[in-house]
């Protein structure tokens, strides 16, 4: 253990601070280890920071000195921090870093990404909840991606420990802690403003993270539409599947559902490729002009909102989860849901959902209830297996997931349940796709992740008739978008002023001129204002040639 340098006394006993070659001895001890946390830090950022450092130059020399200057700040101030802490704080703090850098890494290999950025890191924390089902599904790169972690953060640590031995006498933990914890942040929050999304790879989901779920949030505003004295249907079933393509609806769903007569809409376009996106919109009322301004859409109405003012009891049945929030949804929305109900029976829980419905259904009384299927999310292989054996790939699983969990719902849900006064509609929140990346939520995604099936189910003839005689200029060219003011009119407002707030509904044989596409987080912020993005042809798939007739 090293000694402090000794102190000068003057004639007049008054102690002088060590002369300037002490100071030297002092900082020549501390070069090593300083040398040693930024080649661990280094080391430990290699896979995502240093391949950023050639482009950086490419743009200009002097911004990639400045990053690399603050990046090695970081790397002090973050082994600093490391320092600081005694053994028992460290226990924890090594822990939350690896799940951080493990998490990460599986994200920027399923999600198709070279680093996390904000909607990525946002989408992982509004979808916390199916973590353990990530797990599962990329157990293999989740393994590889935690050895790595470990592998990586270790130098760190030695150099931290070491640091901490040798310089003992001269740490004082709280002030070395709140300053390096201060620099650290603040070298990121300056390396995130100005080389986005070029941030030290440990901090990108915290970073990202707090800035998202520090948020403002809205109060919901009041139904802005008056509705009429009567509504054409007194229940109304939006069922969310959950990651239903449209080809896997057509090849397992379509011949069973097709027996209740309802008017199928052919391939529709989900909203968005990611379930906390799609839903949060089908609950919010997509509103075009507004987004594509850039404004925030929780400053609309909610279904809820205009569901009471229509006299409307409101529900929200989860198959996901236990009646905890997700998909965006916040308490001050939630307070406008009169039963809030979550239901988990396994791979049952969809069967259970359905019996669920018909009973409320079978129940007089105006009501709106929104559906979230737990449907056929990843891993895949969430059926029970001996009743579809023979499945070994992730597609193979994936349509025997289908099959089971929504082959029977219609069945089980409609059973004893009169449509007269009924209007049921069936999506999914998004595809999937089994190419490269994620099944869905990619940040450069694949047309599948968009392509949905979309159904309506009434024998209300003020519902049905418009629906069917719309259906033949919108099969296959309907989207999530005209949902909402279709189930406005179920409620009793008036059709037109619904669409023209709403855009356009599946009662109206208007072909709508533009598909749209919203973001994995559809709250605007500062670096993304506009959230939505336009199309003329199917979003994400190459624009289809006009077909020609044929001469025969």
């Amino acid at each position: 253990m090293s000694t402090p340098p000794p102190s000068r006394v003057t004639a007049c006993g008054l102690t002088q601070r060590p002369d300037r070659a002490a100071w030297l001895a002092r900082l020549r001890a501390l070069a090593p280890w300083i040398v040693a946390a930024l080649g661990a830090y280094a080391l430990l950022n290699a896979a995502t920071i240093w391949p950023r450092i050639t482009h950086l130059w490419g743009i200009s020399p002097l911004r990639a000195i400045g990053f690399l200057v603050l990046f090695a700040v970081a790397g002090v101030s973050f082994t600093a921090l490391l320092i600081s802490l005694n053994r028992y704080l460290l226990i924890i703090a090594i822990p939350v870093l690896v799940a951080v850098l493990t998490t990460n890494g599986v994200a920027r290999e399923t999600l198709d990404l070279t680093i996390v950025n904000q909607q990525t890191a946002e989408w992982l924390l509004w979808e916390i909840g199916q973590a353990t089902d990530a797990v599962s599904m990329f157990a293999g790169s989740f393994a590889a991606h935690l050895a790595l972690s470990v592998l990586l953060l270790t130098p760190v640590v030695l150099v931290a420990r070491a640091a901490r031995q040798r310089f003992r006498a001269n740490i004082r933990d709280i002030p070395l802690l709140l300053s390096a914890a201060f620099v650290y942040a603040s070298s990121g929050v300056v390396i995130h403003h100005y080389f986005t999304p070029y941030i030290p790879a440990e901090s990108n989901l915290l970073l990202y993270g707090a800035e998202m779920l520090l948020q403002p949030s809205p109060d919901v505003p009041p139904a802005d539409m008056q509705p009429g004295d009567t509504s054409p249907v007194e229940q109304i079933v939006l069922v969310i599947d959950e990651s239903v393509t449209y080809d896997a609806y057509v090849t397992h769903l379509q011949n069973h559902y097709a027996r209740w007569n309802g008017v199928d809409f052919g391939e529709a376009a989900s909203l968005s490729n990611c379930s906390a996106a799609a839903n949060s919109m089908l609950r919010w009322g997509f509103r075009a002009e507004h987004m594509l301004a850039g404004e925030d859409p929780r400053l609309a109405p909610t279904i809820w909102s205009y569901a009471h003012a229509a006299g409307f009891k409101t529900w929200l049945i989860d198959g996901q989860r236990d009646g905890s929030y997700q998909n965006f949804m916040r308490r001050k929305e939630a307070k406008l849901i009169d039963h809030l109900v979550g239901v988990d029976e396994g791979v049952y829980t969809d069967d259970a959902i359905a019996r669920l419905l018909s009973d409320i259904l079978a129940k007089p009384g105006k009501r709106i209830i929104y559906v979230n299927k737990r449907g056929s999310h990843f891993p895949y292989a969430q059926y029970p297996q001996e009743k579809f054996p023979g499945a070994r790939t992730p597609e193979q699983h994936y349509a025997r997931s289908v099959q089971h969990s929504s082959q029977r719902f219609l069945d089980l849900m409609l059973q004893g349940v009169s449509l007269r006064r009924t209007l049921v509609l069936y999506t999914s929140d998004h595809g999937e796709q089994f190419g490269e990346g994620s099944p869905h939520c990619n940040v450069k995604p694949r047309w599948q992740e968009s392509s949905v099936p979309l159904v309506l189910l009434t024998e209300s003839p003020l519902v049905s008739e418009p629906a069917r005689a719309a259906a033949a200029a919108l099969k296959n060219r309907a989207g999530h978008g005209q949902l909402f003011a279709t189930m406005l009119f179920a409620m009793g407002y008036d059709l037109s002023t619904a669409e023209r707030e709403y855009g356009t509904s599946l009662l109206s044989p208007h072909v709508p001129q533009h598909y749209y596409f919203v973001s994995g987080n559809p709250i605007p912020s500062e670096r993304q204002q506009i959230t939505v993005t336009q199309f003329t042809h199917f979003p994400h798939r190459a624009p289809q040639p006009t077909a020609v007739a044929s001469a025969n």
